[in-house]
């Protein structure tokens, strides 16, 4: 492998170079300037402002929690009040259905996270850079795992009230 002896090599004197460089240096009273400067910048909050990241951490907490502890007493709702018998009864199809019970909660979640958007601009006065277009994207991508959290909760709890302990437990404490 003569190669890799060549470069093992190579890299030994390059070692043993700077340290006598360095001792050099010493012995002439200079210091050594250190070969890697280290310094921190924060390139989207210099100022460290907590707001910057408290209010975005707070719209993905509202717009989770929209997404999956509403959503999850739904279908928990109607096995109590005993009218998913009757709703099973009914010429709807199960897609319609399914629709039914997370399109609303969709629309809510995506119009709070506007409304909470334009409270972070105008009122926290947070810069806002970007799309409009991708921030909804975004948002629509995010909201639809917490959508479908929820209905499997409440699908399968039949409980309301152990449908939201689930809900907080599986979406509140990750987020």
């Amino acid at each position: 492998q003569p190669n890799q002896a060549n470069f093992v090599a190579s890299y030994a004197e390059g070692v043993r170079q700077t340290w006598m460089a360095d001792e050099l240096g010493m012995r002439l009273g200079r210091r050594a300037a250190p070969p890697i400067d280290v310094s921190q910048r924060m390139w989207f909050n210099p100022g460290l402002q907590s707001r910057y990241f408290l209010v975005p951490g707070a719209i993905a907490i509202v717009m989770t929690m929209i997404g999956t502890l509403l959503t999850a007493l739904v279908v928990a709702r109607e096995w109590e009040r005993g009218t998913m018998e009757a709703l099973l009864a009914t010429p709807m199809r199960m897609t319609e259905f399914i629709l039914s019970k997370v399109l609303p909660y969709f629309l809510l979640g995506m119009v709070s996270m506007a409304l909470c958007t334009v409270i972070a601009v105008t009122a926290f006065g947070l810069p806002f850079h970007g799309s409009i277009f991708a921030l909804f994207a975004i948002a629509a991508a995010f909201l639809l795992p917490a959508l479908g959290l929820g209905l499997f909760i409440s699908a399968t709890t039949r409980n309301q009230f152990v449908a939201s302990q689930v809900a907080l437990l599986a979406s509140f404490l990750p987020t």
